[in-house]
């Protein structure tokens, strides 16, 4: 009789970082693990999973709240009746009274560590309910070693009870090189010849408001610099309500492109046609564009918060103070300028990017199933 484990990966269907290493995390666990039967909880099908015969998906729609809060009325009872062996919770959040062990995997603590962005609600609930979700669970996976460190400082959890997992870009970021794409997804978005590109979801902790900062001062030195262009969806969590005003303001009127959410598979081109990737964060869990970037043959720029340093290693320009919109005109002026610092850059981000692996963070995770079930 096969054994059964249920995962957890409702709020996937959200575009962002979250769903991109969600998915091609159990997509690979899918591959490696076929003698295991696995139920999926998702808030919309996912098709890239129907060609695996052991994979059942329930979906599960409605509000975030409203979706926890019936979950956590169902899924013990559920699960006892099914014969569930484990439970993995893949988005951080968790349920109750479970009959069964669960592994919980913990993508920050941003919600802690910047809770002026937050609303008190969520705040209430990283603070307590998260706590004793962490306490509770066999074992917690942390996608960086920073935000270990994290869980450790917030929930005083020991670190032998952490497992680091790190996420790794997909197989689809790799340079284009076919022009007549690249030329056609510039017409698609109305995109100019250069520019520079931020990824990420338009939430509070992005900092956007700095990075358009510094375009102005950038523009004010090199009036022929590229073009900024932003790619990615609101978060309501901490929804970033300034920076469209502010390119007004700034006079960056016809300079700033902000494209929204773009289909997973016109990133690759977006990141090669741009001049390099800036990301001045003031806080990620890990920061899976950088990656991406990198393995599409392109500089990075990004700021020292949370992991980001760990994540892009000497393959990026770092900057200090995530605030110095100064220095950071002055690291994208000297990207733009230096030719040999970008192919140098360029180099070092192919072999970061290569250094990550989602078959080896897949069988990390399948270690860890194994570790729970057998006691250990």
């Amino acid at each position: 009789m096969k054994r059964k484990i249920l995962i957890d990966a409702i709020g996937i269907d959200r575009v962002g970082g979250g769903r991109t290493a969600i998915c091609t995390l159990l997509e690979h666990i899918l591959r490696l693990d076929q003698e295991t039967s696995f139920t999926v909880l998702v808030s919309g099908r996912e098709q890239s999973w129907d060609k695996y015969s052991n994979v059942h998906q329930r979906v599960i729609s409605g509000r975030r709240f409203a979706v926890r809060a019936y979950l956590q009325c169902v899924l013990p009872t559920w699960t006892h009746r099914e014969g569930i062996a484990l439970v993995h919770f893949a988005k951080n959040l968790g349920v109750f009274g479970l009959s069964c062990p669960y592994v919980v995997t913990v993508h920050d603590l941003t919600t802690l560590l910047l809770y002026d962005q937050h609303t008190l609600l969520d705040v209430a609930y990283w603070k307590w309910v998260e706590a004793l979700t962490v306490r509770k669970a066999a074992r917690v996976v942390a996608v960086s070693h920073d935000t270990a460190r994290d869980i450790e400082r917030f929930y005083r959890i020991s670190q032998r009870k952490v497992e680091v997992i790190h996420w790794a870009p997909h197989a689809r970021f790799r340079p284009v090189r076919d022009s007549c794409q690249l030329e056609a997804l510039r017409r698609r978005y109305r995109l100019p010849t250069q520019y520079v590109l931020f990824v990420g979801i338009l939430a509070k902790k992005k900092n956007v408001p700095t990075l358009l900062s510094s375009m102005a001062k950038l523009y004010s030195r090199m009036p022929n610099a590229p073009d900024l262009v932003v790619v990615g969806r609101q978060y309501p969590q901490s929804e970033d309500t300034v920076s469209t005003a502010l390119v007004h303001q700034l006079g960056l009127d016809g300079h700033v492109h902000f494209l929204g959410s773009v289909p997973d598979e016109d990133l690759p081109g977006l990141f090669t046609a741009s001049a390099f990737y800036v990301l001045p964060s003031l806080h990620e869990g890990f920061g899976i564009p950088c990656l991406e970037a990198m393995a599409c043959g392109v500089p990075v720029i990004v700021t020292r918060a949370g992991a980001l340093p760990e994540i892009v290693g000497d393959a990026a320009w770092i900057l200090d103070d995530p605030m110095d919109a100064v220095g950071l005109s002055t690291a994208m002026e000297c990207v733009l300028r230096d030719g040999t610092l970008r192919q140098e850059m360029v180099r070092r981000g192919f072999e970061r990017a290569a250094a990550f692996s989602w078959e080896k963070s897949a069988r990390k995770m399948l270690e860890v199933y194994q570790a729970v079930l057998e006691g250990r």
